[in-house]
């Protein structure tokens, strides 16, 4: 079984590790990495201004549990590829 992180929860970032658990092999752990745990989308953030939407509404950890997905809200500073633990 594989680890794979998506790295950023944008658009692209949280369709794809949603969308992860669509695929074959589907038993691998997926995680989301990103700076908070809100979504934001920029064309959305009027709705907050107007009350359309409230805080909790762009709240990434109940769309990512959804799918069994798990969300790192602390972000990632660096790649470090050579020290992956075996």
């Amino acid at each position: 079984m594989s680890h794979i992180v998506v790295l950023g929860a944008g658009l692209g970032g949280t369709i794809m590790t949603c969308n992860l658990r669509n695929r074959p092999g589907s038993q691998h752990r997926i995680s989301g990495r990103n700076r908070g745990r809100h979504y934001h989308f920029v064309p959305s953030r009027p709705w907050g201004a107007v009350g359309w939407r409230e805080r909790r509404q762009v709240d990434l950890e109940p769309v990512f549990g959804r799918r069994d997905n798990a969300l790192c809200p602390q972000g990632a500073e660096r790649l470090d590829p050579a020290a992956k633990p075996a």
